[in-house]
């Protein structure tokens, strides 16, 4: 799971395995608040600008730094993107690469860490052990910030000399552990301080169906149990639990209850608008948990209970702060939700606007330019601009440009020069956001031809059909022949069902969800 998802589900599962580079502190005490045992995994260690040493950190000090049981990789296999390097075609052994071999050798860094780890608890008292604890601990504070696919991330080549270790530090690294095992001694079991497993599922049972007013007196407890106990309890009576809006908010500043403090801020939703100024002060804390935690609920916050409800203009203006987080999933998560408030995201066009120039979580201000044009128009030249750099190969500047329909016509001469061009790897999008822009339906009749040949790159027959029923009757034009070319078994049945849920559509005279009443 993500970070977000932590967030979310942390609470239901008695082992997390999070995304490498996104475990913080804080994740961690909620996690041991919890009972939860915290696992690490990765799908990207072996793609882009491989290094097998990144393996050995990733598998090794990595995991030893942030205290976890376990890491493992995705294991693609033999599929059309994204082939496992580490298996040949047909063959489901493991080649005998330096990938896996370092990857052993990190495995055998955590082991010396993890016994010389038991050597100090057992031998609190030694000068020597007092000396080595110090020196893990500068290691651990070294390298717990490095994210394991940093290389990936932004799309640079590695220097594995450098980064994050340069190679002959792991062997020093560990001929030091070894050094200090070897003068304490093999640490007999009974001596091993064993993690305490708390196993507090279930919290708000104690106050599970009690009122407001007896969850509000709990948590003003001195015990911090009961505190966490009466947060998950207003949780569950969700809006309900609207009075008691200010105690939670005082509770952020409880680290014990911050985040069940949280969820139940997020269960009130929009009747808790009185605790925004203090959500938003948690968008500037350290640890990337907490802002996680804070941009779920004041996007809660920010979503009218009915349609004909007005946007909680401070949520709205607090959510501007977290388009900048330096995390791409936090910017993403409240830039996702401003576009889904529409025009009421109309403060954020300023910031979607600069982030798009700067190139910073564009994919995100897109969405919020798309979502209000054609107030956005500014941003046509800029989107152009990105589309042209990347040769058509920018979906979701194409998809951009087509939400402006006819006000984006100046881009239609740039799309047309790249609708067939070898180096676009999505051209139905690019077909799709010159239909509507100029509505011809020639460019829907070259989308759907698209299905006829074996596609180059990967996912362009799901794209078409989820065009199309985006489009829903205003694809009419294109609807017999998307017949005829299902009728020919061309497309998987997954994507035949988009392609009917489309043909139902038109039959029902359905045009595009943003066009329904």
């Amino acid at each position: 799971m993500s970070i977000n998802a932590f967030f979310g589900f942390g609470d239901i599962h008695d082992v997390c395995v999070v995304l490498g580079g996104q475990i913080t502190p804080q994740m961690h005490l909620e996690a041991e608040r919890l009972g939860v045992e915290l696992h690490t995994y990765s799908y990207a260690t072996w793609r882009f600008y491989f290094s097998p040493l990144r393996q050995r950190f990733y598998a090794g000090i990595h995991t030893w730094a942030h205290r976890l049981k376990g890491n493992w990789i995705w294991g693609y296999y033999d599929t059309r993107v994204h082939s496992h390097v580490w298996f040949k075609d047909g063959d489901d052994r493991p080649m005998p690469t330096t990938a896996w071999e370092n990857r052993r050798e990190g495995i055998d860094d955590y082991r010396y860490l993890q016994m010389l780890e038991d050597c100090i608890a057992a031998n609190p008292d030694d000068p020597e052990a007092v000396e080595a604890a110090s020196w893990l601990e500068a290691l651990r504070s070294r390298v717990l910030d490095a994210d394991p696919h940093i290389d990936y991330a932004y799309r640079v080549p590695v220097n594995e000399v450098t980064h994050p270790l340069p190679l002959e530090e792991f062997d020093l690294i560990r001929t030091r552990a070894a050094g200090y095992i070897q003068r304490f001694g093999p640490v007999p079991e009974s001596r091993i301080q064993w993690p305490r497993v708390t196993h507090l599922k279930d919290e708000a049972k104690s106050l599970r169906n009690r009122s407001v007013e007896d969850c509000l007196a709990k948590l003003a407890s001195p015990d911090g149990t009961r505190r966490r106990a009466a947060a998950w309890a207003l949780f569950e009576h969700g809006p309900e639990a609207a009075s008691a809006s200010k105690a939670l908010a005082r509770a952020l500043d409880d680290p014990e209850v911050r985040i069940p403090a949280l969820h139940a801020l997020e269960a009130i939703g929009p009747k808790a608008h009185a605790a925004v100024p203090q959500i938003a002060r948690l968008l500037s804390h350290p640890d990337a948990f907490i802002r996680v935690g804070a941009t779920f609920t004041l996007k809660s916050i920010a979503t009218p209970a009915q349609k004909e409800d007005s946007v909680s203009v401070g949520a709205v203006e607090a959510l501007r702060t977290a388009l900048w987080d330096e995390r791409d999933v936090i910017a993403t998560t409240a830039g996702t939700h401003m576009a889904k408030l529409g025009p009421a995201a109309s403060p954020a066009l300023p910031d979607a606007l600069e982030l798009l120039k700067r190139d910073k979580h564009a994919s995100m201000a897109s969405q919020i330019i798309a979502a209000l044009a054609p107030e956005s128009a500014a941003a046509i030249p800029t989107l152009m601009k990105r589309y042209e750099a990347a040769k058509g190969g920018s979906p979701s500047d194409a998809v951009t440009l087509a939400s402006f329909g006819p006000a984006a016509a100046q881009a239609v001469p740039l799309l047309e020069r790249y609708a067939n061009h070898d180096e676009n790897n999505s051209p139905h999008t690019t077909l799709y956001a010159l239909y509507c822009i100029r509505g011809d339906p020639s460019d829907l009749t070259k989308m759907v031809d698209l299905l006829k040949i074996e596609e180059k790159h990967y996912g362009i027959k799901g794209g078409v059909a989820n065009y199309l029923k985006e489009l829903g009757v205003k694809a009419a034009p294109v609807a017999d022949r998307v017949r005829k070319i299902l009728a020919k078994g061309s497309v998987n049945e997954k994507h035949k069902k988009t392609f009917d849920e489309f043909l139902e559509k038109v039959k029902q005279g359905q045009g595009p969800l943003l066009e329904s009443p």
